[in-house]
């Protein structure tokens, strides 16, 4: 990824990020994860940890997560073609929630993203499943769960190959399925740091309770 400066242009990008982390509109996506960075002895500190930049107009992509330097970077001249402000709120919370489960698995596990697929895709699994991109509507009953459940692992699974042959081009598309085949179940099943896999925003809010109140009955 090849970055060009653009200081004066990434104003209202970083209004939108502290947005988001601010205690009134915190996503419970990215504040489960910030917090369990932080409890993993990784804090996050937004503006080290969190790049804003204009990215090479011919990625196509809105951000990604650089281990060699520790940050997450946002495009934000890629927000540009996002005409709404509440898609590109939406949009945000979902790009930073994902790029901040590849920085938690870095940090637990020190995820080696650049020569081995197998962690990629399991890291990209997990950020799909986890970051809300996802997830439906929080207003759905209860009897709908089995199709939610349904829809929920296939977008994981087409988001995950998505991003994983963006990364790995030189991978066959049989390649790549058989790779996701092999690594899903586990790699979908491993919901840390949340309680559950958050198939809804109400149950990332759930979580991010339990998550904040996980100490308080202990002795």
């Amino acid at each position: 990824m090849r970055h060009e400066n653009g200081k004066d242009k990434t104003g209202k990008t970083r209004e939108m990020v502290n947005k988001i982390l601010s205690l009134k509109h915190k996503s419970p996506f990215v504040g489960t994860l910030i917090e369990a960075m932080s409890d993993a002895g990784c804090k996050v500190n937004p503006y080290k940890h969190i790049c804003i930049e204009d990215c090479h107009s011919n990625f196509n992509i809105f951000g990604g997560f650089d281990s060699e330097n520790n940050q997450v970077v946002l495009c934000q001249n890629k927000f540009d073609d996002v005409y709404l402000d509440f898609d590109k709120f939406a949009q945000m919370e979902s790009l930073l929630s994902h790029e901040l489960v590849h920085a938690f698995d870095h940090c637990r596990a020190n995820v080696d993203f650049y020569t081995n697929p197998k962690h990629l895709m399991c890291s990209e699994i997990r950020a799909a499943s986890l970051s809300g991109q996802c997830t439906y509507g929080s207003n759905l009953i209860e009897s709908t769960l089995n199709a939610v459940q349904s829809y929920h692992k296939t977008c994981v699974r087409k988001a995950a190959l998505r991003s994983f042959r963006a990364l790995f081009p030189a991978w066959s598309l049989d390649q790549s399925y058989n790779l996701l085949n092999e690594v899903f179940y586990s790699c979908y099943n491993d919901f840390s740091p949340f309680d559950r896999i958050p198939l809804t925003k109400k149950q990332a809010e759930l979580s991010y309770k339990a998550y904040l109140n996980r100490h308080r009955y202990k002795v």
